[in-house]
Order: C-alpha cells, then structure tokens, then sequence
C-alpha cells in the first residue's frame, strides 16, 4: 500500500494551492496589505527584555510557579534562558523580517510604479519595518555596541532575502547597526511626514527609531 501511494503522488502536487483564496501577492495594495498586517505593529518583540528587566518583582516562593521557561529563565538571567523551547521574541521578529523582504523584492517588480505615492508608501514602510525589528533582535540578542569591538563582535544575522532556503550567518554589530541604518535611510524619503493611518510609520517613526 506504501509503494503504491507513493507512486500515486503526481510531481506537481506541491503546486496546488490549497485554497482557492491563496494567492501570490503581486500588485502595491498586496504590499501594502502585507505591511498592514496586524503582526507588523502589535506584540512587538520584547518580552524577553521585559522579564529580565527591574519594572517588577516575583516573590521567591512564586518564582518557579512560573511554568514557561522564558519568564523564569529570563527573570533570574539563568545561564540556559530558553532551554530549547521556541522563543516569540526571535521567531516573530523574522516573521516580520520576511514579510518586508517579500514586499521590498515585490514592489522591485513593478519599478515602473516608484512615481506613485502608494508604492513609495509601501516601499517605505516595508524598509522601515526591517530596520525596526533587526533593531529589536540586537537589543536582545546581539553583543552590545562598542566602537572599539563592533567590526569582531557579533549581531545578529541579517535575512535580506525572502528565500528561507538560504542559510544564515550572524552579522557582526557594527554591520547590523550599518544594515538598520540603511534601511531607515531608504525608508525616508519615501515615507509621508504623518502617517497615513496610525499604526504605519511616517518621517516622524523613522527620526524617532
């Protein structure tokens, strides 16, 4: 029965998709939906930070009530913080990171476009976005900048590409902190002075960050 349901697979299975709303973002309102996404501007990634910050205390005999390891871990700065179990902080930030790279090779598709307002909106947002969560993931998982150390020491790796079949490799801080600026410096002179709606970013984000 293996043998057969094996050779029963048609090559091009994996092409289907699997509902008939699935689709290939290729136009700017798929960019800038995807920019739009509720993950882009909320739970932002900094638990981990939290936890191990001094806003607030846990009583001793409370402490190992705690039963995620992250909040435990994180609270008392143990050596094996995460002990193998998956880390929102680091997994959702390149959730973002993706779906910038998604819409930054998207939106070079349709270069034809950059006059328009709606692709520089998208462009901007989806630059600025990187920039923010590569931000995030070196405050908390890189080595601290020092301009003595930034070119040997390590950040951590920069996903430009929306291929996930490509491998990783950390940074090192000073490429990092090069890799953000970069992008904010992209993201600019695209951006509007206000945002168009609240939760995007505008000239003002970008100053700030």
């Amino acid at each position: 029965m293996l043998t057969f349901s094996l050779t029963g697979c048609a090559q091009d299975f994996l092409d289907v998709k699997k509902e008939s709303s699935m689709v290939v973002p290729n136009k700017i309102e798929d960019f800038t939906g995807l920019m739009d996404n509720s993950i882009m501007y909320t739970g932002m990634s900094t638990e981990l930070a939290t936890y191990g910050a001094d806003e607030f205390t846990v009583p001793d005999g409370q402490l190992f009530s705690l039963t995620v390891p992250l909040q435990r871990n994180g609270y008392i700065w143990a050596e094996d913080v995460y002990e193998r179990q998956e880390v929102s902080d680091w997994d959702l930030s390149y959730q973002r990171v993706l779906y910038c790279n998604m819409a930054i090779e998207g939106l070079e598709k349709l270069k034809d476009k950059r006059n328009r307002e709606d692709w520089k909106n998208a462009m901007g947002m989806a630059h600025f976005f990187r920039a923010l969560n590569f931000f995030f993931l070196q405050q908390e998982f890189g080595q601290i900048y020092d301009v003595q150390t930034a070119n040997t020491t390590l950040g951590v790796p920069l996903r430009l590409r929306s291929d996930v079949t490509l491998a990783s490799k950390r940074a090192t801080v000073a490429e990092t902190y090069g890799q953000i600026l970069d992008d904010l410096n992209a993201a600019l002179p695209l951006l509007p002075e206000l945002p168009l709606v609240k939760h995007r970013p505008s000239k003002q984000a970008v100053y700030g960050l």
